[in-house]
């Protein structure tokens, strides 16, 4: 997860987190799909 140092609230944080892990998670599977990378 990314840290950020300053945040308007403890929900913006989770918030941007979690965007940010269905972003990675995307990107993960559409790579293994496309058999580009190994994990």
């Amino acid at each position: 997860m990314i840290k950020i140092k300053k945040t308007v609230s403890d929900n913006d944080y989770f918030e941007i987190g979690f965007d940010f892990l269905q972003i990675a998670i995307l990107v993960k599977t559409s790579l293994l799909k496309a058999k580009w990378i190994k994990i």
